[in-house]
């Protein structure tokens, strides 16, 4: 979590020093690029399949033959990652051409530069992301988050020595540098951290089995597992580029207004969505385990309704006070005067994308939890040619106006998709209509309140302030009496097992 909170400063840091430009445009999409290899593919398909597997290799075959298969799976994704990178090199231009055909013929140099000064660090990530299963397998998970604590603190470092030392084109270099020394220096932390009798029996199984590694035999259906996880990923990550090819054919800049808004509104879920599912996933699983369908009306489906509920919150604060908030964040108050009303209408967008993202988030976790991984796939292919006629028909018209819109209108039909796959497997309905009714209760009660402060305080930082507590306090002591189920957010994963 902490990792993620200094990618978003990461972000900051862009805004405040290379402002809205075709340099923070090129950073925006090339980091989007670098990472893309560790978002589709090793975070969000094989580690998860890995760590569900591994366990049963070491409970059937021994702690060797798990060494293997992590050996197995960690030289498959170091060479996938080095062929990834070698791409990107030779065909940088042509990547920006794709991904960004509105670049001039700077912009697709720039971009090219950037290209090459982190082309190492997708390895890097790839083995930062493999040395770190180890510790997490041992329970040494406290440095889960080292590595994009040391990634991002090593690019926004590289951002400022070399925007006050070459200007906004040195800057932008440098920070893609920071991130590649950044990955190399993870590992060799969180090989450093790992205890010293797992160690040596860890380097004594690679030597063992570095001659025939490639060639072990992963269990069964661990590929297929990771190939459908990453199509998903895949698509998901697509909608990101979609708008980005979009954008660039607009205004310089326009990339990074679309970058700095959408952001706003996955950090509302990293916080509050993200970090409640840590403790949630867990619990539900379990219960699906021990009670099976029962589990939904007793345990998940309340503890959703509570989440939902508190959504309310930074929603109404992302639509009531943009203008303050993308002041304090991204410093927007350096920006032109149309740069900041496009970046402030495009976070009240995002404020309603941030509670379609949060269903998203949480019916995508309970559809795997169900075993209908398939049909993730299948809604995100569907919607994702939706995404691109929407996005294709309003940005004429609208500009980014119109690809946020998209955006949102695309994530709330992929959250409809899960939630009909939930109540088919339910065989009834996903969410009374007396537990819909409490969360626009709830959601009416926030905005309620945020109008009262506008109208009697008004705007600045005062207002934010007071309209943050004042919605707070009503949206938690609305749940806290009942309005949001038996289950509330203060008592996820405490009060009950």
């Amino acid at each position: 979590m902490a990792g993620k909170l200094l990618g978003f400063v990461r972000l900051q840091q862009i805004a405040s020093t290379l402002g809205v430009s075709i340099y923070s445009d090129a950073v925006l999409v090339a980091m989007q690029l670098v990472w893309l290899l560790e978002t589709v593919f090793i975070s969000s398909a094989v580690m998860p399949v890995l760590v569900s597997r591994v366990y049963q290799v070491d409970a059937a075959e021994g702690g060797d033959a798990a060494i293997r298969f992590w050996l197995h799976a960690a030289l498959i994704c170091t060479l996938v990652a080095s062929g990834a990178s070698a791409l990107a090199i030779v065909f940088s231009e042509s990547l920006a051409v794709l991904i960004a055909p509105g670049f001039d013929e700077y912009g697709i140099e720039l971009f090219s530069t950037l290209l090459l000064a982190s082309a190492a660090t997708p390895v890097g990530l790839a083995l930062a992301h493999f040395l770190g299963l180890v510790n997490r397998l041992l329970n040494n998970a406290v440095w889960y988050s080292v590595p994009q604590i040391v990634t991002n603190l090593a690019a926004i470092a590289g951002l400022l020595i070399g925007f006050y030392h070459g200007g906004a084109a040195a800057g932008a270099f440098w920070m893609m540098a920071g991130m590649a020394i950044g990955a190399y220096v993870v590992c060799i932390l969180q090989f450093w951290v790992i205890p010293r009798a797992p160690k040596t029996r860890m380097v004594s199984g690679i030597r063992k089995s570095a001659g025939n590694a490639l060639g072990l035999r992963a269990p069964h259906g661990y590929w297929h597992g990771v190939l459908a996880l990453a199509l998903v990923a895949l698509l998901n990550e697509l909608y990101v580029y979609v708008d980005f090819y979009f954008a660039s054919k607009l205004s310089a800049g326009s990339v990074s207004l679309l970058g700095f808004a959408s952001r706003l509104a996955a950090l509302a879920n990293m916080l509050v969505v993200g970090s409640a599912l840590v403790i949630t996933e867990p619990r539900w699983a379990h219960a699906l385990a021990d009670r099976g369908q029962a589990a939904w009306r007793s345990i998940i489906g309340p503890d959703i309704v509570a989440l939902l509920g508190c959504m309310a919150i930074p929603m109404v604060l992302l639509y009531s006070y943009p203008e303050e908030i993308t002041r304090i964040v991204y410093n927007s108050g350096s920006f032109s005067v149309g740069d900041r009303k496009t970046i402030n209408a495009l976070t009240m967008i995002f404020a309603f994308g941030s509670v379609a993202l949060a269903v998203n988030l949480i019916s995508t976790r309970v559809v795997v939890l169900m075993h209908r991984h398939r049909w993730i796939f299948i809604i995100s292919a569907i919607v994702l040619p939706a995404k691109i006629f929407m996005s294709a028909s309003l940005v004429g018209e609208y500009g980014v106006l119109g690809l946020a819109a998209a955006t949102v209108v695309a994530t709330v039909l992929q959250s409809f998709g899960n939630l009909v796959v939930i109540a088919l497997h339910l065989r009834t309905v996903a969410f009374p209509i007396a537990d819909v009714a409490r969360l626009l209760c709830g959601f009416g009660l926030a905005s309620s309140v945020a109008y009262v402060v506008d109208t009697q305080i008004g705007g600045g930082i005062l207002g934010l302030i007071i309209a943050g507590g004042g919605v707070a306090a009503a949206v938690l002591a609305f749940g806290l009496l009942g309005g949001f189920g038996r289950s509330t957010f203060f008592n996820l994963g405490i009060s009950r097992n």
